[in-house]
């Protein structure tokens, strides 16, 4: 079921503005309503946050001259009031762009809009409002006053912990009565005017910003503003001391540039001179302060990054040191299998020659990995000292050895037949009983024995060795 809201005529707001309301308006209201963007709440007076809401509007539309509203989610409690007669009046708040904000129920507060039908809740029933603009900008008003006085009685500081000069702005700009400003459809011409003072004074379009003018600083020339792109910060005679205040105050001038509070500072010092007012040449020197602060953080961001360029460089070079490591390392092991393979063919012709025995190998290859490091020496040649690598001495040195060990025939019985196995096996055995039968030979000395007492097991180890 629908129930009327608005309807078209001439409509004086709360604020003495009047305008004629027109088919063509209603329409554009009904066009703009999206509940899926933006559902309207129904409220008890004009709240400044839409809250609490004690229903919804789910859909309007215009018959006539007259312009409709549908409710949904009516709270119980909230419709017995209604029922009961507590809130008869009814008033409407609109964006500027004539969006429908809320709907607002009133009680003793006097209807803009006369002739419309009260209303009464059922199970399923809208509701019916009246049309009305209500705003606090003289409360707003009454705390600037009382913050002024504070300051010029108790100092900013003071006046800053009873009545601060945000949440005196904010309940001036919170009110939702901008249809005034935005009456004729001028809300592109003010936003072009907003523009062209941010062209004329450097300074940019901020965020929550006044586009136009608020009411109570309508009779302050542009020039008496120290923002006059935002209309902010009024600094004619009666204002001058809270801009001060304000603008003393850093959380203010996060939003603008160093040249922009350059600007604006200028302007609230020469209106404050102007005005008399002695002024903290020490406090104000915030601008270079910040500017000096500025610089160490540029200055802190650059070495931040010079830090992180280093820190790069030295895990790239850190990792070209491991590799190189590594490829050193892989080069070690070449070479040094190589010379294990060397030296272990040169000692393996002197054993098969008789001038090494097998047992005494593998300290002479020890030996000779040991003298490969040394890259040279000076050795005594007849009557002169010549430069020779000493690994190349030694193994001339072991070439001249005599034989240890005769590959000729030396028995006609080999004492071997009647062991088994390889001939290194048998060697071995027969050096063992050699051992434990004379406590006073060495190993190398029964090694020598078994070979001359075993010609042929002694061909078939040579022959092994070889491979």
């Amino acid at each position: 079921m629908w129930f009327e809201i608005f309807k078209t005529g001439t409509h004086t707001d709360s604020e003495g503005a009047t305008r004629t309301w027109t088919e063509a308006d209603l329409d554009t209201i009904v066009s703009r309503y999206d509940p899926s963007q933006h559902e309207a709440p129904i409220v008890i007076g004009h709240p400044k946050d839409n809250a609490p809401a004690f229903g919804w509007v789910e859909a309007i539309k215009r018959e006539g001259g007259r312009l409709l509203a549908k409710a949904k989610d009516i709270v119980p409690e909230f419709k017995e009031m209604v029922n009961k007669g507590l809130f008869k009046k009814r008033s409407v708040s609109l964006y500027p762009d004539l969006t429908l904000r809320h709907v607002g129920f009133l009680g003793a507060m006097p209807p803009a809009v006369k002739g419309l039908a009260d209303v009464q809740f059922s199970e399923g029933d809208a509701i019916s409002i009246e049309f009305d603009e209500y705003q606090m900008s003289l409360l707003g008003n009454i705390f600037q006053r009382l913050r002024e006085w504070f300051i010029e009685k108790f100092g900013a500081e003071t006046a800053d912990r009873v009545v601060g000069q945000w949440d005196i702005d904010e309940l001036k700009r919170s009110q939702p009565t901008e249809i005034k400003a935005f009456a004729e459809g001028d809300r592109e011409k003010a936003k072009k005017a907003q523009e062209a003072r941010a062209k004329k004074y450097g300074i940019a379009i901020k965020e929550g910003g006044n586009v136009t003018k608020p009411s109570e600083y309508e009779t302050v020339p542009d020039d008496e503003f120290a923002d006059p792109v935002n209309y902010r910060y009024p600094i004619d005679e009666a204002h001058v001391k809270a801009a001060l205040s304000y603008w003393g105050m850093p959380k203010n001038r996060e939003q603008y540039t160093t040249e922009e509070v350059k600007a604006i500072t200028k302007r609230i010092l020469r209106a404050a001179k102007k005005a008399g007012i002695e002024i903290d040449e020490e406090k104000w020197n915030f601008i270079e302060k910040e500017e000096d602060m500025d610089k160490i953080v540029e200055l802190e961001e650059k070495i931040k990054q010079l830090e992180g360029s280093l820190s790069e460089y030295a895990e790239k070079e850190k990792a070209k040191d491991a590799e190189l490591a590594g490829l050193k390392q892989a080069l070690e092991k070449e070479m040094a299998e190589k010379r294990q393979a060397e030296f272990n063919a040169f000692c393996d012709s002197l054993v098969t020659d008789g001038r090494l025995t097998p047992a005494q190998k593998p300290l002479v290859m020890d030996f000779m990995e040991i003298l490969s490091v040394v890259t040279e020496y000076e050795f005594a040649e007849g009557d002169r000292r010549v430069k020779k690598s000493p690994l190349e001495a030694f193994k001339g040195l072991l070439t001249t050895l005599p034989v240890q060990v005769e590959f000729k025939e030396m028995a006609r019985k080999d004492k071997a037949s009647s062991l088994t196995g390889k001939a290194t096996e048998k060697i071995e055995a027969l050096i063992q009983d050699k051992l434990k039968a004379d406590k006073t030979l060495n190993y190398n000395e029964a090694f020598t024995l078994v070979q001359k007492e075993n010609l042929q097991l002694a061909e078939e180890y040579a022959t092994e060795i070889k491979g």
